[in-house]
Protein backbone atom coordinates (compact mmCIF):
# COMPACT_ATOMS: atom_id res chain seq x y z
CA UNK A 1 0.00 0.00 0.00
CA UNK A 2 1.47 3.60 -1.01
CA UNK A 3 1.69 5.78 -4.14
CA UNK A 4 4.36 6.94 -6.25
CA UNK A 5 4.11 9.74 -8.89
CA UNK A 6 6.88 10.23 -11.65
CA UNK A 7 6.75 12.97 -13.91
CA UNK A 8 8.93 15.30 -16.47
CA UNK A 9 8.55 18.82 -16.70
CA UNK A 10 10.21 22.10 -17.85
CA UNK A 11 9.90 21.67 -21.44
CA UNK A 12 11.13 17.88 -21.06
CA UNK A 13 14.39 18.93 -19.08
CA UNK A 14 12.98 17.99 -15.34
CA UNK A 15 12.21 15.05 -13.79
CA UNK A 16 10.07 14.79 -10.61
CA UNK A 17 9.66 11.97 -8.27
CA UNK A 18 6.88 11.56 -5.51
CA UNK A 19 6.83 9.27 -2.48
CA UNK A 20 4.62 8.28 0.53
CA UNK A 21 6.30 6.10 3.14
CA UNK A 22 3.87 3.75 4.57
CA UNK A 23 4.86 0.41 4.91
CA UNK A 24 2.45 -2.50 5.13
CA UNK A 25 2.79 -5.90 5.88
CA UNK A 26 0.05 -8.82 7.16
CA UNK A 27 -0.54 -7.22 10.69
CA UNK A 28 0.26 -3.49 10.16
CA UNK A 29 0.82 -0.75 8.46
CA UNK A 30 3.20 2.25 9.59
CA UNK A 31 4.98 5.36 8.20
CA UNK A 32 8.85 4.98 9.11
CA UNK A 33 11.37 7.82 9.13
CA UNK A 34 13.57 6.40 5.97
CA UNK A 35 12.76 7.37 2.00
CA UNK A 36 11.06 4.75 -0.05
CA UNK A 37 13.06 6.28 -3.37
CA UNK A 38 16.07 4.47 -4.25
CA UNK A 39 18.71 6.14 -6.05
CA UNK A 40 20.27 4.12 -9.18
CA UNK A 41 23.76 5.16 -11.00
CA UNK A 42 23.83 9.17 -10.55
CA UNK A 43 20.85 10.22 -12.01
CA UNK A 44 17.71 8.28 -11.45
CA UNK A 45 16.02 6.55 -9.11
CA UNK A 46 13.37 4.12 -8.64
CA UNK A 47 10.02 4.84 -7.02
CA UNK A 48 8.86 0.90 -5.09
CA UNK A 49 5.05 0.57 -4.77
CA UNK A 50 3.70 -2.96 -3.44
CA UNK A 51 5.03 -6.09 -2.04
CA UNK A 52 8.73 -4.74 0.42
CA UNK A 53 9.65 -8.89 0.81
CA UNK A 54 11.06 -8.47 -3.04
CA UNK A 55 12.79 -5.02 -3.68
CA UNK A 56 16.03 -5.67 -2.86
CA UNK A 57 15.66 -8.87 -4.90
CA UNK A 58 14.55 -7.11 -8.23
CA UNK A 59 16.81 -3.63 -7.32
CA UNK A 60 20.13 -4.86 -6.25
CA UNK A 61 21.00 -6.61 -9.07
CA UNK A 62 20.64 -3.81 -11.22
CA UNK A 63 21.69 -1.22 -8.84
CA UNK A 64 25.23 -3.07 -8.78
CA UNK A 65 25.51 -3.35 -12.66
CA UNK A 66 24.88 0.15 -12.98
CA UNK A 67 27.51 1.09 -10.22
CA UNK A 68 29.95 -0.98 -12.23
CA UNK A 69 29.06 0.73 -15.35
CA UNK A 70 29.23 4.09 -14.22
CA UNK A 71 32.72 3.46 -12.15
CA UNK A 72 34.03 2.45 -15.81
CA UNK A 73 33.23 5.82 -16.30
CA UNK A 74 30.23 5.32 -18.49
CA UNK A 75 26.87 6.88 -18.31
CA UNK A 76 24.19 4.69 -18.16
CA UNK A 77 21.06 6.12 -20.19
CA UNK A 78 17.11 5.65 -18.20
CA UNK A 79 16.43 3.51 -21.12
CA UNK A 80 18.94 1.25 -20.51
CA UNK A 81 18.37 0.80 -16.85
CA UNK A 82 14.60 0.34 -17.27
CA UNK A 83 15.40 -2.56 -19.47
CA UNK A 84 17.57 -4.02 -16.86
CA UNK A 85 14.66 -3.43 -14.10
CA UNK A 86 12.18 -4.84 -16.74
CA UNK A 87 14.84 -8.31 -17.12
CA UNK A 88 15.49 -8.29 -13.06
CA UNK A 89 12.23 -8.02 -12.05
CA UNK A 90 11.38 -11.03 -14.45
CA UNK A 91 13.82 -13.24 -13.06
CA UNK A 92 12.82 -12.92 -9.98
CA UNK A 93 8.87 -13.66 -10.78
CA UNK A 94 10.27 -17.10 -12.61
CA UNK A 95 12.77 -17.77 -9.65
CA UNK A 96 9.15 -17.55 -7.07
CA UNK A 97 7.20 -19.39 -9.82
CA UNK A 98 9.78 -22.42 -9.34
CA UNK A 99 9.67 -22.01 -5.90
CA UNK A 100 5.91 -20.78 -5.04
CA UNK A 101 4.53 -23.46 -7.86
CA UNK A 102 6.06 -26.05 -9.57
CA UNK A 103 8.35 -27.05 -6.99
CA UNK A 104 5.12 -27.49 -4.89
CA UNK A 105 2.16 -28.36 -7.18
CA UNK A 106 4.22 -29.97 -10.26
CA UNK A 107 7.29 -31.70 -8.01
CA UNK A 108 9.74 -30.73 -10.90
CA UNK A 109 12.89 -27.82 -9.66
CA UNK A 110 12.87 -25.14 -12.73
CA UNK A 111 10.71 -23.64 -16.08
CA UNK A 112 12.87 -25.79 -18.27
CA UNK A 113 11.80 -28.90 -16.67
CA UNK A 114 8.60 -28.17 -16.43
CA UNK A 115 8.76 -27.56 -20.55
CA UNK A 116 10.43 -30.66 -20.92
CA UNK A 117 8.00 -32.91 -18.55
CA UNK A 118 4.77 -31.62 -19.62
CA UNK A 119 3.68 -33.86 -22.21
CA UNK A 120 4.14 -36.48 -19.81
CA UNK A 121 2.08 -35.43 -17.26
CA UNK A 122 -1.68 -35.43 -16.55
CA UNK A 123 -3.53 -32.66 -18.73
CA UNK A 124 -5.78 -31.32 -16.36
CA UNK A 125 -2.85 -30.96 -13.49
CA UNK A 126 -0.68 -29.10 -16.65
CA UNK A 127 -3.79 -26.83 -17.40
CA UNK A 128 -3.83 -25.78 -14.08
CA UNK A 129 -0.21 -25.28 -13.70
CA UNK A 130 0.13 -23.30 -16.49
CA UNK A 131 -2.89 -21.03 -14.95
CA UNK A 132 -1.05 -20.12 -11.81
CA UNK A 133 1.69 -19.03 -13.82
CA UNK A 134 0.11 -17.21 -15.96
CA UNK A 135 -1.59 -15.34 -12.89
CA UNK A 136 1.21 -15.14 -10.75
CA UNK A 137 2.59 -11.92 -9.53
CA UNK A 138 4.95 -10.69 -7.41
CA UNK A 139 2.66 -7.63 -6.04
CA UNK A 140 5.42 -4.55 -7.17
CA UNK A 141 5.36 -1.74 -9.55
CA UNK A 142 8.79 0.24 -10.31
CA UNK A 143 8.85 3.78 -11.67
CA UNK A 144 12.06 5.39 -12.73
CA UNK A 145 12.92 8.92 -13.40
CA UNK A 146 15.80 9.34 -14.77
CA UNK A 147 17.87 12.18 -16.84
CA UNK A 148 19.38 11.13 -20.09
CA UNK A 149 21.09 13.58 -22.54
CA UNK A 150 19.98 16.47 -20.82
CA UNK A 151 16.79 15.24 -20.79
CA UNK A 152 14.17 13.77 -18.27
CA UNK A 153 12.25 10.08 -18.59
CA UNK A 154 9.76 8.07 -16.86
CA UNK A 155 9.39 4.58 -17.48
CA UNK A 156 7.59 2.34 -15.06
CA UNK A 157 7.46 -1.84 -14.83
CA UNK A 158 4.31 -3.26 -14.08
CA UNK A 159 3.62 -6.49 -12.42
CA UNK A 160 3.76 -8.61 -15.05
CA UNK A 161 7.38 -7.35 -15.74
CA UNK A 162 6.71 -5.13 -18.81
CA UNK A 163 8.52 -1.79 -19.37
CA UNK A 164 6.84 1.12 -21.04
CA UNK A 165 7.81 4.87 -21.44
CA UNK A 166 5.74 7.40 -20.46
CA UNK A 167 7.45 10.72 -21.77
CA UNK A 168 4.71 11.68 -24.33
CA UNK A 169 2.57 11.98 -21.70
CA UNK A 170 4.82 13.27 -19.22
CA UNK A 171 3.80 11.21 -15.79
CA UNK A 172 2.88 8.09 -14.36
CA UNK A 173 1.16 7.14 -11.37
CA UNK A 174 1.43 3.77 -9.23
CA UNK A 175 -0.20 2.41 -5.81
CA UNK A 176 -3.95 1.77 -4.34
CA UNK A 177 -4.07 6.15 -4.77
CA UNK A 178 -3.48 5.86 -8.15
CA UNK A 179 -6.95 6.66 -9.44
CA UNK A 180 -7.08 9.85 -7.43
CA UNK A 181 -3.90 10.65 -8.09
CA UNK A 182 -4.55 10.55 -12.11
CA UNK A 183 -7.58 12.05 -12.10
CA UNK A 184 -6.31 15.63 -10.26
CA UNK A 185 -2.85 15.97 -12.90
CA UNK A 186 -5.52 15.68 -15.33
CA UNK A 187 -7.49 18.20 -13.84
CA UNK A 188 -4.65 20.06 -13.48
CA UNK A 189 -3.62 19.57 -17.48
CA UNK A 190 -0.03 18.53 -16.95
CA UNK A 191 2.05 17.79 -19.75
CA UNK A 192 5.94 17.69 -19.81
CA UNK A 193 5.84 21.39 -20.85
CA UNK A 194 4.65 22.76 -17.30
CA UNK A 195 7.43 25.28 -15.65
CA UNK A 196 9.13 23.67 -12.29
CA UNK A 197 6.96 25.37 -9.55
CA UNK A 198 3.41 24.29 -11.00
CA UNK A 199 4.48 20.67 -11.96
CA UNK A 200 5.46 20.57 -8.44
CA UNK A 201 2.82 21.81 -6.90
CA UNK A 202 0.48 19.59 -9.21
CA UNK A 203 2.28 16.14 -8.31
CA UNK A 204 2.34 17.45 -4.65
CA UNK A 205 -1.43 17.81 -5.04
CA UNK A 206 -2.02 14.71 -6.58
CA UNK A 207 -0.27 12.45 -3.88
CA UNK A 208 -2.16 14.72 -1.41
CA UNK A 209 -5.60 13.16 -3.20
CA UNK A 210 -4.23 9.63 -3.82
CA UNK A 211 -4.57 9.83 0.57
CA UNK A 212 -8.31 9.38 0.32
CA UNK A 213 -7.67 5.87 -0.52
CA UNK A 214 -6.80 3.08 2.45
CA UNK A 215 -2.99 2.61 2.85
CA UNK A 216 -1.46 5.77 1.44
CA UNK A 217 0.41 7.52 4.12
CA UNK A 218 0.36 11.55 5.21
CA UNK A 219 4.25 11.79 4.72
CA UNK A 220 5.67 13.55 1.41
CA UNK A 221 9.32 13.27 -0.25
CA UNK A 222 10.06 14.60 -3.55
CA UNK A 223 12.92 14.54 -5.52
CA UNK A 224 13.96 17.03 -8.33
CA UNK A 225 16.05 15.79 -11.10
CA UNK A 226 17.88 17.35 -13.78
CA UNK A 227 21.31 17.76 -15.71
CA UNK A 228 23.08 18.96 -12.60
CA UNK A 229 22.04 15.94 -10.46
CA UNK A 230 19.37 14.94 -8.17
CA UNK A 231 17.82 17.43 -5.12
CA UNK A 232 15.31 16.68 -2.35
CA UNK A 233 12.57 19.19 -1.77
CA UNK A 234 13.45 20.25 2.09
CA UNK A 235 10.75 19.91 4.79
CA UNK A 236 10.03 23.30 4.87
CA UNK A 237 9.38 23.15 1.03
CA UNK A 238 7.04 20.69 1.58
CA UNK A 239 4.89 22.69 4.41
CA UNK A 240 4.64 25.20 2.33
CA UNK A 241 3.16 23.25 -0.71
CA UNK A 242 1.26 21.62 1.82
CA UNK A 243 -0.18 25.23 3.58
CA UNK A 244 -0.87 26.22 -0.22
CA UNK A 245 -2.95 22.99 -1.11
CA UNK A 246 -4.90 23.16 2.44
CA UNK A 247 -5.21 27.09 1.48
CA UNK A 248 -6.68 26.05 -1.88
CA UNK A 249 -9.33 23.62 -0.29
CA UNK A 250 -10.64 25.65 2.23
CA UNK A 251 -11.18 28.33 -0.72
CA UNK A 252 -13.09 25.90 -2.45
CA UNK A 253 -15.35 24.81 0.71
CA UNK A 254 -15.75 28.40 1.87
CA UNK A 255 -18.92 29.51 0.17
CA UNK A 256 -20.48 26.09 -0.26
CA UNK A 257 -22.29 24.25 -2.94
CA UNK A 258 -25.39 26.31 -1.99
CA UNK A 259 -23.70 29.74 -2.69
CA UNK A 260 -22.53 28.07 -6.27
CA UNK A 261 -25.72 27.07 -6.71
CA UNK A 262 -27.31 30.48 -6.28
CA UNK A 263 -31.06 30.87 -7.38
CA UNK A 264 -30.45 28.12 -9.73
CA UNK A 265 -34.49 26.70 -10.42
CA UNK A 266 -34.68 22.49 -11.47
CA UNK A 267 -37.56 21.93 -13.81
CA UNK A 268 -38.66 19.09 -14.30
CA UNK A 269 -41.78 17.10 -16.77
CA UNK A 270 -44.40 15.06 -14.98
CA UNK A 271 -43.70 11.43 -16.23
CA UNK A 272 -47.35 10.53 -15.29
CA UNK A 273 -48.05 8.93 -19.21
CA UNK A 274 -45.34 7.01 -18.60
CA UNK A 275 -47.26 5.41 -15.46
CA UNK A 276 -50.36 5.29 -16.37
CA UNK A 277 -48.92 3.16 -19.25
CA UNK A 278 -49.80 5.93 -22.04
CA UNK A 279 -46.38 5.54 -23.52
CA UNK A 280 -46.51 9.47 -22.96
CA UNK A 281 -45.08 12.00 -20.30
CA UNK A 282 -48.58 14.15 -19.80
CA UNK A 283 -48.66 16.94 -17.46
CA UNK A 284 -47.54 20.49 -17.42
CA UNK A 285 -43.72 21.29 -16.99
CA UNK A 286 -43.47 22.52 -13.00
CA UNK A 287 -41.33 23.96 -10.82
CA UNK A 288 -39.51 22.40 -7.43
Amino acid sequence: MTQIIGAICGRGSTGIAVSDRMVSTMVHAYEPPMMKVKQVGSRAVVLVAGNPLVIEEVIAPVFDAVDSEESAGRNVPASEIGAKLSWSYSCARTRRIEEDVLARHAGVQNMLEWHEKQSNLDGGLVTWVNSLISQYRLGMSLVLVGISDHRAHVYAVSDDSRLDCYDAIGYQCDGIGSMHAHTTLARHGYHPGMDLRDAIYAVFEAKKSAEMAPGVGTATDILILANRGIERLKPSAIDALEHVFRKRLRRARGKGLSHDLGSMELETDSWVGWLDGTGSAGGEKVKE
